[in-house]
């Protein structure tokens, strides 16, 4: 699912919030005929996927909380989040990673520029594939990227995390400089029925960096 203001979906009419999203989860589903879910979320995707487990708890029957925003960022605690998501975007590498993909692939080959565009979101990320930078860095230049980090540093639900009935998988990479590590703790202590799995020396997107321990786990956890 691409939420709108991202990859092929277009920008929502109306203004992007975290229960919009939500909203759009639960609406999908629906327009695929399906009943109950499982939602695994990453960063804002995280957010997003607490937010339909509370708004719409019938819906969800597992959740897996990747690095997940909405706990420091909403309380204003994490103000790296928001300048290293301004510079992303807005700043050289926002503005400078192209959007062809060949020319991006050949920009990516020179030292230093996977670091640098890569560097705040994976803990080593000349280890990911360049396809793999290519295809995040693209999501950069999203229209509702902006948008997308205004609502998630607008919008606190920390109150009612008790209210998520399903079970919960909370994942954290222990270097992530975006989320700190003891958002996961808050998102386990509030959530009544949470385990957590710390992922050492790995950043911001577990998925990528430990693909292998990251899926082995989720399995588990939906079996």
């Amino acid at each position: 699912l691409d939420l709108p203001g991202f990859g092929r979906s277009n920008m929502p009419s109306e203004p992007i919030t975290i229960t919009r999203f939500a909203r759009t989860v639960d609406e999908l589903c629906d327009a695929l005929g399906l009943e109950t879910v499982s939602l695994i979320g990453n960063s804002m995707g995280g957010f997003t996927a607490a937010e339909a487990a509370i708004r719409h708890p019938s819906r969800i029957d597992r959740l897996v909380l990747v690095d997940a925003a909405g706990i420091s960022s909403a309380l204003g605690r994490n103000w790296v989040s928001e300048r290293v998501g301004r510079f992303l975007v807005t700043g050289a590498i926002g503005g400078a990673a192209p959007r062809d993909r060949d020319k991006a692939l050949k920009l990516m080959t020179r030292p230093g520029f996977i670091q640098i565009g890569m560097g705040a979101v994976a803990r080593h990320p000349t280890l990911l594939s360049r396809e793999l930078v290519f295809e995040q860095m693209g999501s950069l230049g999203a229209p509702g990227f902006m948008p997308a980090l205004e609502a998630i540093i607008g919008y606190d639900f920390t109150d009612r995390l008790g209210e998520i009935t399903c079970p919960a998988l909370v994942v954290q990479g222990d270097q992530d400089v975006l989320v700190p590590i003891g958002d996961a703790h808050e998102f386990a202590n509030r959530i009544p029925d949470a385990t957590t799995l710390i992922l050492a020396d790995t950043g911001h997107v577990p998925m990528l960096e430990r693909p292998a321990t990251f899926n082995r786990a989720v399995l588990e956890f939906l079996g």
